[in-house]
């Protein structure tokens, strides 16, 4: 539930930061996998406590973690897409 937008964001900024390092792929691989196992563990650890201590249902939960991965996914497109354009315009 929480955990599939947490692991997208957390993919797309490892992705933004790892895409500027010189690194071997193995290396980056092995980066990416513990991210993505560190995301799922506190996406799941931040569900149960917002869910068992706070009371707040699964829904909510579900709800602010879409949000929270699409406002990340908008950011990092704007930051790429705004790249791109600046390299096309120095192109010209």
């Amino acid at each position: 539930m929480v955990a599939v937008p947490a692991i997208i964001a957390v993919s797309a900024l490892l992705h933004a930061g790892i895409a500027r390092m010189e690194s071997d792929p193995g290396e980056i691989a092995v980066l990416q996998w513990l991210a993505a196992a560190g995301a799922i563990g506190a996406a799941f650890s931040l569900g149960y406590i917002a869910h068992n201590d706070f009371g707040i249902s699964f829904q909510e939960i579900r709800i602010v973690a879409a949000i929270g991965a699409s406002t990340i996914a908008a950011l990092l497109s704007i930051e790429y897409f705004g790249r791109k354009l600046v390299s096309l315009n120095d192109q010209s």
